[in-house]
């Protein structure tokens, strides 16, 4: 299933069934893709060391900040958390698509370098 894709050191993949064209797990990162009752994906893209119950100022995604996530996303904690205060757990970060590679496209636009426009 991973094809020529890689993972990265200390990285983990879970319920993978296709990835983009060149894409790889970073270092320490977790992929999991999910498809959900109505067929289609979301691929969840975590740092392994995130806490996913951790709220906003003491949690952090990738291995960062909430802070630097959201300079780097150009987004605003309502954005992220439509509800009010959240955790990772519940973050609007993962929007669905109709096949598992185009879930794991938009999550990778949180990945530095990638399309921060994405997620939206």
């Amino acid at each position: 299933v991973l094809g020529e894709a890689t993972v990265g050191a200390g990285g983990l993949a879970s319920c993978v069934r296709e990835l983009p064209p060149g894409f790889s797990v970073p270092p320490r990162c977790l992929l999991q893709q999910v498809q959900l009752v109505d067929g289609r994906f979301v691929c969840v893209l975590l740092g392994v060391d995130d806490d996913v119950k951790a709220g906003e100022g003491d949690g952090a995604y990738l291995g960062r900040p909430w802070a630097e996530t959201f300079a780097r996303l150009g987004a605003a904690g309502a954005e992220i958390w439509p509800g009010g205060a959240g955790t990772l757990w519940t973050a609007a970060l993962f929007p669905p698509a109709d096949t598992a590679a185009g879930a794991t496209a938009l999550a990778a636009g949180l990945l530095e370098g990638g399309d921060a426009a994405a997620w939206r």
